[in-house]
């Protein structure tokens, strides 16, 4: 599956992939708000072969996806879009990762809202979920602007990355 914007095609990972990948999933500053990472050539190889061989078909309701820049055809980040595992529907979740030298480009805004879009058209969606560290205010940005709103937060009890982090919520109901 793929989805189109604009500027951007969200596609599935490939192989061939990994120098662009590892680009933006081995640098520590632009994963420094992420629980994981930074990953090595062998941690990001390992993820392209899972999600090239069996994610989709594994876990139909969860797209993980390169974000491709169409001009280039340079994978510029990822994203995710978790829809509920089960036919009664509810909340989809969704999160993004993008290379620190396309930052404050929009583009980050581009892809969420494409997945907003696709999330919104599968039967039983009530609306989308997602978190932000409370320290990351350019994420925050993207998902005010993405319509949704801070909606509480979760006080981390677990350190990560040398700090114990506090999380904010936010949602868009359909």
């Amino acid at each position: 599956m793929e989805i189109v914007t604009t500027r951007l095609r969200l596609r599935p990972f490939r192989v061939a992939d990994l120098e662009q990948v590892l680009a933006f999933q081995g640098d520590a500053e632009a994963l420094i708000y992420e629980p994981w990472g930074p990953n090595s050539v062998a941690d990001v190889r390992a993820m392209l072969e899972r999600s090239a061989s069996k994610m989709g078909a594994a876990f139909p309701w969860k797209l993980e996806m390169a974000i491709e820049h169409l001009a280039s055809s340079h994978v510029i980040g990822s994203c995710r879009l978790e829809l509920p595992a089960t036919a009664k529907g509810g909340w989809a979740t969704i999160g993004y990762v993008v290379q620190r030298a396309f930052w404050g480009q929009g583009y980050a805004t581009e892809a969420t809202m494409a997945l907003m879009a696709h999330a919104q058209m599968q039967p039983g969606i009530i609306g989308v979920r997602a978190i932000s560290d409370s320290h990351n205010l350019a994420s925050q940005r993207v998902l005010e602007k993405c319509g949704l709103e801070c909606v509480g937060m979760v006080a981390e009890t677990e350190e990560v990355k040398g700090r114990f982090r506090d999380m904010l919520k936010y949602e868009l109901k359909f």
